[in-house]
């Protein structure tokens, strides 16, 4: 097998000083709009890295039972 990804657990960290950036900005400001965005990414990322984990082990174990 495989070892288990932790994709969520690695960029946990961030997420959370991401997330007091955040929520430490005044309501309205456009800093508090940057913020917003940039956790959003960074959650993206996240999203993303799993998703292709998926597709990858996917294709993998399909090419394995196509042989």
């Amino acid at each position: 097998m495989f070892p288990k990804p932790k994709h969520y657990k690695t960029n946990l960290e961030k997420l959370r000083r991401l997330s007091r950036k955040f929520a430490k900005k005044v309501n309205g400001s456009a800093h508090k709009q940057k913020a917003k965005l940039h956790l959003a990414k960074h959650h993206a990322r996240v999203t993303n890295l799993r998703k292709d984990l998926f597709i990858k082990l996917l294709l993998t174990y399909a090419k394995i039972t196509l042989e």
